[in-house]
């Protein structure tokens, strides 16, 4: 799949003139190629401590200095692909547990009213989605003296039940990295949205 450069000039516009320099179009890539991010932590971290890994006695992942941004979107697409393993809404507590402050405050600031906002159907389509495509990875914007750096993630979403015809709905992922404590120089997720408001939302 190409991105239109229209596309990506107006989901640039989000980051400023520097997001756009930094933007660049990468080949898609279908999730069923690669491993899973839960499966490469676990690899990973096979000898660490869930308290360093970022995991509670469920499996919940939760911020790591050592979890890179692209690396969150897919623990969040993934969690949420099988949003109540092994809990109810375990996909969906990842996603808030890797949300900024300024994040959360858009969805009304408890993960119960994130829960609400989820059923939404534009962010719904995450919810046990049948599979995703990472369409691009942005470079990595460095940081200012007011935030931490910054990097985008443009991915493709297929909803359940999808079939040869279903068109994917396009998310773009804005990240950033902590800069105060207590999740500190972590990746978390500063905005996703669906890439048909990129432009509304510049204007």
């Amino acid at each position: 799949m190409k991105v239109s450069a229209g596309a990506l000039l107006g989901a640039s516009l989000l980051l400023g003139f520097e997001a756009a320099q930094a933007f660049q179009v990468r080949p898609a890539v279908s999730v069923s190629n690669r491993l899973s991010s839960t499966s490469r932590l676990s690899a990973s971290f096979t000898d660490v401590s869930t308290d360093t890994l970022g995991i509670d006695e469920a499996f919940i992942h939760f911020p790591h200095k050592d979890i890179d941004g692209p690396s969150v979107v897919n623990l969040c697409l993934d969690a949420m692909a099988e949003n109540n393993k092994p809990i109810k809404n375990a996909g969906l507590e990842v996603c808030w547990n890797f949300s900024s402050d300024r994040c959360r405050a858009a969805q009304g600031g408890s993960f119960e009213h994130f829960v609400d906002f989820a059923a939404n159907p534009v962010f719904g389509v995450m919810i046990e989605a049948q599979k995703y495509e990472v369409l691009n990875v942005g470079s990595i914007i460095a940081g200012t003296q007011t935030r931490g750096p910054m990097q985008t993630v443009l991915t493709d979403v297929y909803p359940a039940g999808a079939d040869a015809e279903t068109k994917p709905r396009t998310f773009l992922w804005t990240l950033q990295r902590e800069r105060r404590p207590p999740r500190q120089d972590c990746w978390l997720v500063h905005e996703c949205i669906l890439k048909d408001n990129a432009y509304s939302q510049t204007i």
